[in-house]
């Protein structure tokens, strides 16, 4: 593969590879390969139901950066080491890392595949994209829709065909007392406090005494959320294993598919 070095002098800075006959915009690329990943590991969160770890993603975006380069090598090296160094990545810090290796592979390669065949400023070399063209970084924009598509999907296929999955009965156990709730498991909502999941109960359905709450902060997609919530333990279906969880009341009435309680991904 012939490839000549040259500077471009727009405000990037960009080093440009002259490969064969097509020019290719490396920082540019790179930055399209940074909101990929994050796109690949938002995809596979919400898949799965499950916050991966910020070691996992910093190590990612570090290692597939890194692995951008191997575009200079043959379409076997990149694969090869695509999948050697991911896949070890989950195995050594991620828990249930065969099937999230899987994911995250699907979710890149259909990326690829599908931005290189709608644009002629991007182009697959080897199994990563490529920028020719300054032009190019506009569909870097476009890549975060795909994890609003997974989303809006995930939905309706929770409301369209698992909604008799995910409704079941909890009890929830306060002050000694206990009380059996009609229960729907959010896919969507993985808040945790100091690691503890934080489910949320109608304010009228609550009817333990409204004494010694506790104030948390949760990380949303809007910010940081503040809420009055109860330390409560909850056991799932009838099992004899209770989690120990936050139980935020909602004044407002919510749309939790007809239930008085939205339980927690994490407890599934």
């Amino acid at each position: 593969m012939d490839i000549k070095v040259r500077q471009s002098s727009h405000f990037f800075c960009v080093t440009i590879f002259k490969v064969i006959t097509l020019d290719v915009y490396i920082d540019l690329s790179l930055v399209l390969l940074v909101i990929e990943i994050m796109v690949c590991i938002y995809g596979l969160e919400l898949l799965l139901t499950y916050r991966e770890k910020r070691s996992v993603k910093i190590a990612l975006i570090i290692a597939n950066s890194i692995l951008f380069f191997t575009i200079k090598f043959s379409l076997i090296v990149s694969l090869f080491c695509f999948f050697i160094i991911n896949m070890t990545i989950f195995k050594l810090i991620s828990k249930k890392g065969t099937i999230k290796f899987v994911i995250f592979s699907i979710v890149f390669f259909t990326i690829n595949l599908f931005f290189s065949s709608i644009s002629n400023y991007l182009f697959l070399l080897n199994i990563y994209l490529a920028i020719n063209s300054p032009i190019g970084i506009i569909y870097a924009l476009l890549i975060p829709l795909f994890g609003v598509i997974m989303y809006i999907s995930t939905r309706i296929v929770d409301a369209l065909f698992h909604l008799h999955v995910y409704k079941t009965t909890c009890i929830i156990s306060n002050n000694e007392q206990k009380i059996a709730y009609k229960a729907y498991f959010d896919s969507g909502n993985t808040l945790k406090y100091d690691n503890v999941p934080v489910i949320f109960c109608i304010d009228s359905s609550w009817l333990f005494p409204k004494i010694n709450s506790t104030m948390i902060e949760v990380s949303t997609i809007s910010g940081s959320d503040k809420y009055e919530a109860y330390k409560s333990l909850i056991s799932i279906n009838s099992s004899n294993e209770e989690y120990f969880v936050y139980v935020v009341l909602i004044n407002e009435i919510k749309d939790f598919n007809g239930c008085e309680v939205l339980l927690n991904a994490y407890l599934r």
